[in-house]
C-alpha cells in the first residue's frame, strides 16, 4: 500500500492525539505481521510500549526479539505463509470468512481504491492480507486527523473517515480475533503470541471506540 505522510504538525489537541496514537498502533501492528525484517525488529519496543499503555493487564514482555533470526523467518514462512499445512495460519480475511469468492477480495480492493490507494503489485499479496488491512486503518485514522483540523482543505471532515473506519472494521476486520486465537495455538514464539493478543484486543476495542465517537459527533 502506498506510504503517505499524512500528519504534518505536532500541535495536536487531546482528541487528535487519540487518533494519532490509534493510527500509529495500526501501523506498528501491520509491521509486526509483515515478513520479519529490520524495520519490524527496530520498532517492536515502540509497539510494546504503546500496547502496554493500553493493556497493562496483558503483562507484556518488552524484551526485544531478534526478528531477523533464521528461526523467525522459518516460522513466518511455515505458519503465516502457510508452507507447512499442519501449522498454517493464513493471515487473509478470505481464509477466515468462509468466502473464497474473488468478488470478496475485489470489495476490499475497491475500499482502498475509493480512498486513492492500491496494493503494491510487486508484493504479490492479495488485498485482504492482514498487513494491508491494518495499514488501511492506519491511513484512515491519520486522514481523520488531517481532515478535522481547521486549516484542512479536505471537504469531507473527520466524520467521513470515522464512518469509513467503522464500516471497514465491521465488514472486513471481524475475522481478526479468530485468526489471532489460532495463531497463538500454532506458535509459542513470544513475539507472535503477544502480537496476536494485542491485535485481537485492539481491533475489538477500537470498533467500540469508533462507534461511540460517531454517536457523540
Amino acid at each position: 500500500m502506498d506510504e503517505q505522510q499524512l500528519v504534518s504538525s505536532m500541535d495536536f489537541s487531546e482528541a487528535e492525539l487519540v487518533d494519532v496514537s490509534r493510527s500509529h498502533l495500526y501501523s506498528l501492528l501491520a509491521l509486526g505481521f509483515g515478513f520479519p525484517g529490520e524495520e519490524a525488529e527496530e520498532s517492536q519496543g515502540e509497539l510494546w510500549e504503546l500496547a502496554e499503555a493500553l493493556y497493562p493487564d496483558l503483562g507484556l514482555d518488552k524484551k526485544p526479539v531478534a526478528l531477523t533470526a533464521p528461526h523467525i523467518e522459518s516460522l513466518y514462512i511455515n505458519v503465516l505463509d502457510g508452507h507447512d499445512r499442519h501449522r498454517a495460519c493464513r493471515p487473509y480475511e478470505s481464509a477466515w470468512s468462509g468466502s473464497e469468492d474473488p468478488k470478496h477480495r475485489w470489495e476490499v480492493k475497491a475500499f482502498y481504491q475509493f480512498f486513492g490507494l492500491n496494493v503494491e503489485q510487486e508484493k504479490n499479496e492479495f488485498p485482504d492480507h492482514i498487513v494491508h488491512q491494518l495499514e488501511f486503518m492506519h491511513f484512515l485514522a491519520a486522514r481523520g486527523v488531517e481532515a478535522g483540523r481547521e486549516e484542512s482543505e479536505d471537504p469531507n471532515g473527520r466524520g467521513h473517515y470515522l464512518r469509513a473506519q467503522k464500516d471497514f472494521l465491521e465488514r472486513h476486520l471481524q475475522w481478526v480475533p479468530a485468526f489471532c486465537e489460532a495463531l497463538e495455538k500454532k506458535t509459542d514464539e513470544p513475539f507472535y503470541v503477544q502480537l496476536a493478543r494485542v491485535t485481537a484486543r485492539f481491533v475489538q476495542d477500537d470498533l467500540d471506540w469508533v462507534r461511540e465517537e460517531i454517536q457523540e459527533a
